[in-house]
């Protein structure tokens, strides 16, 4: 109890692992939501390095269904990020080198729901470490991921990187990325949640210019409040 790295899968530093027609869902039966003694499950699919210089790479993960509890606070769809390690999710710890970071992730076709933060993808924090390609939602609506019900608070764990804003997607320290034609739509939040977004990226100047954005192209978005 009272983990915070919980997972329904978890890629470690696996490489080339296709995650498909799954149904993953949190057990009705877990229901302590305090943070230090929780038994909630944080993540649908979690990938994390297994070191520093060894990432999750060339891993695809469609056409899943997670459905997880979002009144619990920590709660993500999909969550990779590189610079924390597997198992202290509140310790900097970046990657580095070329093969350190969880490069050419494809997302597609999923349906997420029932969660605070629907996806994360934080790179390493390095200009030079940077992540190298990620792609969600593909070329067209075939491959569009759909978030559905996510937000509840602001007031979540420390995790390394995660802004504080909750979000349908946050993207972060990444090179040549696409985000496209994803239906994004938040929870019903009036007067539970204060700080709400749908889609936010962030990305170091030094790689501005090698950026391939096709980002908000057919994005639905709806945000209720």
């Amino acid at each position: 109890m009272g983990s915070l790295n919980d997972a329904i899968i978890k890629l470690v530093g696996a490489d080339f692992v296709t995650l498909q027609n799954f149904i993953m869902q949190e057990n009705a039966a877990n229901t302590v939501t305090a943070a230090a003694t929780n038994t909630m499950t944080e993540f649908g699919v979690a990938l994390m390095y297994a070191t520093t210089t060894n990432g999750a790479s060339s891993n695809t993960i469609q056409n899943n269904t997670i459905s997880l509890i979002r009144t619990y606070q920590n709660t993500f769809g999909i969550y990779s990020n590189s610079t924390h390690s597997s198992t202290s999710i509140s310790t900097s710890a970046t990657a580095t080198g070329v093969a350190g970071a969880n490069d050419s992730l494809r997302i597609y076709g999923n349906n997420i729901s029932n969660v605070n933060i629907g996806m994360v993808y934080i790179g390493p924090t390095a200009a030079a470490d940077q992540s190298d390609w990620l792609d969600i939602g593909g070329s067209s609506g075939t491959t569009a991921n759909t978030i559905t019900n996510y937000g509840n608070t602001g007031t979540f764990s420390a995790y390394v990187n995660v802004s504080g804003t909750v979000y349908g997607m946050l993207v972060r320290n990444v090179r040549n990325f696409n985000v496209s034609y994803n239906n994004i739509t938040s929870s019903n939040t009036t007067g539970a949640l204060t700080t709400l977004g749908t889609c936010q990226v962030f990305m170091l100047l030094d790689f501005l210019m090698h950026q391939q954005v096709l980002m908000y192209r057919q994005l639905a978005i709806t945000r209720f409040l």
